[in-house]
């Protein structure tokens, strides 16, 4: 299952469409383009922690 799969079946797409202003398939494009960065940074982070 892909990570922007789960955000709309949990109703995120959307609540960030909502918010964005935008519609729903413009938030899943974005989602689809961020998330492998935002995942990608919170592994980096994880390799800081002390």
């Amino acid at each position: 299952m892909q990570i922007t799969d789960l955000l709309s079946r949990m109703g995120g797409l959307q609540s960030m469409a909502r918010e964005l202003g935008v519609s729903e398939t413009e938030a899943a494009s974005g989602a689809d383009s961020l998330l492998p960065a935002i995942l990608g940074g919170q592994r980096d982070w994880d390799r800081c922690s002390i």
